[in-house]
């Protein structure tokens, strides 16, 4: 019954990682600029697309985001963590990074990462 768990548990994990890889490829997209290499070639009618090397790429940085947000979580309360004669600083930076992001998983926010401001059209 324990290794069924432990599966599932990893099966979440797993969920969890690629949702997490895909919403921040998707807020990329609109990151994206396109520029021709001569006047004479149009790139107006294009589209961003994400390979499986874009994931790669993007994997190790939301497992950091994961192991970040696991050591928050599993660290609120603690007051020997808090008493602690280490800086707390770097335990505030991480915890504010991911402020967004739960907001995001709760609704409060609508996208984490944020998504891009449109562009600015030049006359």
């Amino acid at each position: 019954m324990s290794e069924l768990i432990k599966q599932l548990q990893n099966d979440q994990q797993r969920m969890r990682r690629e949702v997490l890889i895909w919403r921040v490829l998707h807020t990329l997209r609109g990151t994206v600029q396109l520029t021709g290499m001569s006047p004479d070639v149009q790139v107006d009618k294009v589209r961003a697309d994400f390979t499986d090397a874009s994931v790669r790429v993007i994997a190790p940085l939301c497992e950091a985001v994961e192991i970040l947000e696991a050591i928050i979580w599993a660290s609120d309360g603690c007051v020997g963590h808090r008493d602690c004669a280490h800086s707390m600083e770097p335990w505030q930076r991480a915890r504010a990074l991911l402020q967004g992001k739960w907001e995001a998983d709760t609704g409060e926010r609508e996208a984490w990462p944020a998504p891009p401001s449109p562009p600015e059209r030049k006359p």
